[in-house]
């Protein structure tokens, strides 16, 4: 990563800041990161070959995340993340193209377990507001859409899908 850093102070290196001046300094770091593996949370899971923009200031840390690999080979990801320093919660929001069979695997109920989805590959959205405190995300939601036809198999029946919307919602679960 490289960074910047810059600070709002009148000549620094002849005096310090005035008490007002000192009141109102803000600062901002820029920095740009390349092919960082970034840990997700405390579970052993991790964003893999992340390039990212992020900005650092009084307020919080904004990071726009242009690239990263998902873990468990379940697709690429885009997206923003932000944590306000008084609340240090993690409110992050993207989209990723996604590997259905992968995804399902990890994250599908019970009842789609005997589900065939052939290598079906999906449009994503995402949502989450995460305490780092709290084990769990408080909110999580995603959309995911064909992103070309999937030919899939539903309990041996045969399924051609080219449009549709799957809904995942933390407290509900899966909607087709």
């Amino acid at each position: 990563a490289t960074a910047s850093l810059s600070l709002a102070w009148p000549e620094p290196w002849q005096s310090w800041p005035d008490t007002q001046a000192w009141n109102d300094m803000q600062y901002q770091v820029d920095a740009e990161v390349f092919d960082a593996d970034i840990a997700l949370g405390t579970s052993e899971d991790f964003l893999l070959h992340t390039k990212a923009h992020v900005k650092i200031n009084q307020d919080g840390l904004n990071a726009h995340i242009q690239d990263a690999e998902l873990p468990h080979k379940l697709g690429q990801t885009s997206g923003d993340l932000y944590i306000p320093w008084d609340t240090l919660a993690l409110h992050i929001s993207g989209s990723s193209r996604v590997n259905m069979t992968a995804v399902m695997q990890r994250f599908g109920p019970d009842q789609a377990s005997d589900w065939q989805w052939n290598q079906a590959v999906a449009d994503s959205t995402f949502q989450l507001l995460w305490d780092p405190g709290e084990e769990q995300p408080r909110q999580a939601s995603a959309e995911l859409h064909p992103q070309v036809i999937w030919d899939i198999f539903v309990h041996g029946i045969p399924l051609k899908a080219s449009q549709g919307t799957i809904h995942w919602n933390q407290a509900s679960g899966i909607e087709l």
